[in-house]
């Protein structure tokens, strides 16, 4: 799938300087994710809830092929719903002006929140804190 996909791939930019296994923060299991079972004979068949907002996604994986790999697949789960890329006939299903402006990293923004998938937060940016201030100003 990623050389199906290469013309795509090829279209994001990579921060492979954030890409540290150092630095990743140990995750500790809570009541919404209890964690993964390594002994038992469920692995991977676990329920996870998915949290998907607009059309936003996060996703992490530990290297760039990892990465390209999962953002591959990406793109061949949207081609059943939304159709395979045909210039031609129609304009491709991804949101070309996000996807070239995609920075691949652990840390990403979505809808003014900041994930940061190796310290393991999420912080609201500037922005988002200022707009909300106003709205809260307004009513």
């Amino acid at each position: 799938m990623v050389e199906k996909h290469r013309d795509l791939l090829d279209m994001l930019s990579w921060d492979l300087s954030a890409f540290s296994v150092h630095d990743i923060t140990q995750a500790h299991p809570c009541d919404i994710n209890q964690g993964v079972n390594y002994s038992s004979q469920s692995v991977g068949k676990q329920k996870r809830p998915a949290r998907m907002y607009v059309n936003d996604a996060l996703f992490a994986a530990f290297s760039r092929l990892s990465m390209e790999k999962l953002l591959a697949a990406i793109i061949e789960a949207i081609s059943p719903i939304m159709g395979d890329s045909c210039p031609t006939i129609h304009q491709c299903a991804l949101a070309m002006n996000k996807w070239k402006e995609l920075v691949v990293s652990p840390r990403q923004t979505i809808l003014g929140l900041v994930f940061d998938t190796s310290n393991l937060t999420v912080f609201p940016t500037p922005e988002f804190i200022q707009v909300d201030r106003i709205l809260l100003d307004k009513t």
